[in-house]
């Protein structure tokens, strides 16, 4: 099963959407089998995963990472890679904040958003709208702050909360969402950073909601609209793709994966061939050293003659170069049996057969 899976992933990285090379997507396919995705199931995120590589300019194992702790996250429902990707294209396209950013510090905040019941778009909503004021690394402490804060709230906000008139626990942010409950906020607030802090006494958290709140929730809301499966999220994997595939660094790049792809090819047609050859190259290196000392002095004595003989300088030249040829093919050959290695391994983890 596992010869089959790793032909996958080969066939896989010679599609001609797919640019990232096969020892690319082998990383990523160890990601996803270290942590249970096997099978079909790894193969459903690897595909999409390695496209938004591309599409984000970065590689398969960041976007997997990222990938995985969102699914994690939201286990229960029905995101899948594809519909969490476009929501993640979407983030970037509205916020500022770049594809590597968004999948490598995601995973601050999703746990806690699928925990609280904040849904997945209305995180990335909410990451695209505080992403233009505060930085990526910010945004992501500041908006799990917040939703702590709200969903596990402390005494003295709790009975600000009542005092105020208004439900701020998880079961508010279930039924309401995070929109709902900072409109909450706001109509008994006015916005005022004072009367906010009795809410939210930690700093980070009051930060995430002043980012939210600021044009009175208009650009989070809009931002709302746009992550909606009907909104601009829809296919916006696909768009970014096909910007990424016009850029000539990427064409590059397909091009490197692609001789990639023949080196393994060639790797695997040869290796029975190589192996038979190392071995009697090998073993004959082994008998002259095995040679008592006067007698590989002769060995090599009589060498020397024979390219004396046979064209002096010029045939020794040539000798060399063949000598260096050689070493780099080897060299090559080797890089090549453990890139397919490791296509391998991944596989094997990714079947479940040890």
């Amino acid at each position: 099963a596992f010869r089959e899976f790793s032909n996958q992933v080969i066939a896989l990285s010679a599609r001609p959407d797919v640019v990232k090379s096969p020892l690319d997507l082998a990383k990523g396919l160890e990601i996803l089998a270290s942590t249970g995705f096997e099978g079909a199931r790894a193969l459903a995120v690897l595909g999409p995963a390695a496209q938004a590589a591309t599409a984000g300019f970065t590689d398969t194992k960041t976007v997997i990472e990222g990938l995985i702790r969102i699914l994690e996250a939201y286990a229960g429902s029905n995101l899948t890679a594809t519909r969490s990707l476009d929501l993640m294209f979407e983030t970037v396209d509205k916020g500022i904040i770049s594809f590597p950013q968004l999948a490598s510090g995601i995973g601050e905040v999703v746990g806690f958003a699928g925990t609280a019941g904040v849904s997945f778009d209305e995180l990335s909503a909410a990451i695209a709208t505080m992403s233009k004021v505060l930085p990526p690394a910010q945004t992501f402490t500041s908006l799990k702050n917040l939703i702590i804060s709200i969903s596990a709230p402390s005494k003295e906000a709790a009975d600000a909360a009542r005092d105020m008139g208004i439900e701020f626990n998880q079961s508010a942010l279930e039924s309401k969402g995070l929109i709902g409950v900072l409109l909450d906020m706001q109509k008994v607030t006015g916005n005022n950073v004072a009367a906010l802090s009795r809410l939210l006494p930690e700093n980070r958290a009051l930060r995430g909601a002043i980012a939210l709140l600021r044009d009175g929730t208009s650009d989070f809301t809009e931002r709302l609209k746009d992550m909606s499966a009907e909104g601009e999220s829809a296919e916006a994997t696909t768009r970014a793709l096909a910007e990424a595939l016009k850029s000539p660094a990427v064409q590059l790049e397909k091009f490197a994966s692609t001789m990639q792809l023949v080196g393994i090819q060639m790797g695997s047609d040869l290796i029975p061939a190589m192996r038979s050859g190392l071995e009697i190259v090998s073993g004959f290196a082994k008998a002259v050293g095995s040679l008592p000392q006067p007698i590989q002095q002769a060995f090599l004595a009589f060498t020397a003659l024979g390219v004396a003989v046979t064209g002096g300088t010029l045939v020794f030249g040539r000798l060399i170069t063949l000598v260096a040829a050689a070493v780099n093919f080897v060299v090559t050959w080797k890089k090549t049996v453990a890139e397919s290695a490791l296509i391998e391994e991944g596989a094997t983890l990714a079947t479940g057969k040890n």
